[in-house]
């Protein structure tokens, strides 16, 4: 009997092998679906653990609330979803919480926790909405592979925007309706494509920093939108040419130009100024009201009730004061007259401006050419004038080495009144004795301050300051420092 048990126990075992060498073969050829990403992995694993909200907290009046939504029961986009829904004296949503923001995230923000922007929350406030939003995956492959990207439609990431509205609306009984939508840099460019690839499921938007646009423009759109870009930033010249061609087929598109962010220690042109929520939080507020006043519809931008100077609509008195600060070129008060001479293409030029009108000064540019011998004639006249100011203090700004005969010519003038020279990379001396600043400063003495790159040699009179990171913080901290008493 015992070779008969090793007969079958060595047909049993090449049975097996049989099957599993067939289980591989059939493997290999078969359809599956992709392998999933890390961050997919990580959430679903999460959200088998989870019950309920993963995150709630009441504060201000306002329910932050996060939950995992998945689309599908298998293979389909996973998020972590961020809600903010305004509350009443109930601690129940409030009237007009229905009413839903999405903001699209930029790339890199996935590590926060969807919504806790402290200006989404003064959005939600401000605007009596639901905002919601949510965390998308950093790795995004090729930026120009659709597919890939989750600004373009064909990424699924649209689709996905759609139906976590639809879960936020399910899980507050909210009835939903068309959105409204907000974004900042690659979430700028996707609340773009959202508009023009949607156009019948949004009611407005406001965005900054986008770059990536959709050329679309779909018959049925209606889309009142407010584009915004940080001057010199990518996007800059996209954003006006598509305010321009919208504008064109009649529709409401306010577009404006902001400041750099001056916290920042980089010399970056694309993060947002503080201004920048304060456009978006009004526009997109006063659009909540229109639509609570003309039975959820947004009207035509015709029966807005605000207009700007050119007689531009604009949805309510908080957005026009917002607008109007950001278009006005002198401050509130002036404390003082800053005359700048610069070159016409001095790329930092409006950053200065910006500056000398926050730190109260009404200031006057003197556009300097490149012959400099022959600008230091021309400009004395002009010069003159503007030195005899009787009311205020005058301080003589100098940008770039095209400032230099500008300097000279105001130092040769019989009649003083400057109060203090400031230059930033201006050359102090020449070998052209005609523009030599430190020569002219011997026959006219008046106190300077000079930005560059290094320090001056001890010269009576010359207070020298080294610029290091030549960031906008840096920036921001010289301006205030020279234009002090």
């Amino acid at each position: 009997m015992k070779p008969l048990k090793n007969k079958k126990l060595v047909i049993l075992l090449a049975a097996f092998a049989v099957l599993a060498i067939g289980r591989l073969v059939m493997y290999w050829f078969e359809e599956r679906p992709p392998e999933l990403p890390e961050e997919y992995r990580r959430i679903r694993e999460a959200t088998a653990q989870a019950e309920g909200p993963v995150f709630s907290k009441v504060e201000d009046g306002l329910l932050h609330e996060t939950f995992r939504f998945k689309d599908g029961f298998f293979w389909g986009k996973e998020a972590l979803v961020g809600c903010l829904v305004p509350l009443d004296q109930a601690g129940k949503p409030c009237r007009g919480g229905d009413r839903m923001i999405f903001y699209a995230p930029f790339t890199g923000e996935e590590k926060r926790i969807p919504g806790s922007q402290k200006w989404l929350r003064t959005l939600a406030r401000e605007s009596g909405c639901t905002v919601f939003t949510m965390q998308i995956p950093a790795e995004r492959g090729d930026a120009e592979d659709r597919s890939k990207y989750f600004i373009y439609p064909e990424s699924g990431w649209h689709d996905m925007v759609f139906k976590v509205q639809a879960a936020v609306a399910g899980k507050f009984g909210f009835r939903p309706g068309k959105l409204l939508v907000t974004g900042e840099s690659s979430g700028g460019s996707m609340a773009q494509q959202l508009c023009a690839a949607n156009p019948g499921k949004i009611a407005a938007a406001a965005w900054t920093g986008g770059s990536r646009y959709l050329d679309r423009i779909a018959p049925d759109d209606r889309i009142p939108r407010l584009i915004v870009n940080t001057w010199n930033c990518p996007g800059e010249n996209a954003s006006i040419v598509y305010a321009q061609k919208l504008r064109g087929h009649g529709l409401s598109a306010l577009d404006v130009r902001t400041p750099p962010n001056f916290k920042i220690s980089s010399p970056d042109h694309h993060a947002p100024n503080p201004v920048v929520y304060r456009l978006i939080t009004s526009y997109l507020a006063g659009i909540a009201t229109l639509q609570s006043a003309n039975g959820g519809e947004v009207p035509p931008s015709s029966k807005w009730p605000e207009r700007d100077s050119a007689g531009t609509p604009l949805p309510s008195a908080q957005f026009a004061a917002a607008w109007r600060e950001v278009h006005r070129d002198s401050p509130a008060k002036s404390t003082l007259l800053a005359i700048v001479l610069t070159s016409e293409n001095e790329p930092l030029l409006r950053d200065f401006l910006w500056l000398f009108r926050e730190n109260g000064a009404r200031t006057v540019v003197v556009p300097v050419g490149d012959d400099f011998p022959e600008e230091a004639g021309r400009l004395r006249e002009p010069l003159a004038g503007l030195l005899s100011h009787p009311d205020l203090p005058v301080f003589l700004i100098g940008i770039g080495p095209a400032a230099q005969p500008g300097v000279v010519a105001a130092l040769q003038l019989p009649r003083g009144g400057i109060r203090r020279i400031v230059l930033f990379d201006v050359p102090l001396d020449s070998p052209y004795s005609e523009l030599s600043i430190t020569r002219a400063l011997e026959r006219n003495p008046v106190p300077v301050i000079a930005y560059g790159n290094d320090a001056v040699e001890s010269i009576p009179g010359i207070l020298s300051r080294v610029l290091k990171t030549r960031g906008n913080q840096e920036y921001e901290k010289a301006v205030r420092e020279a234009l002090l008493p």
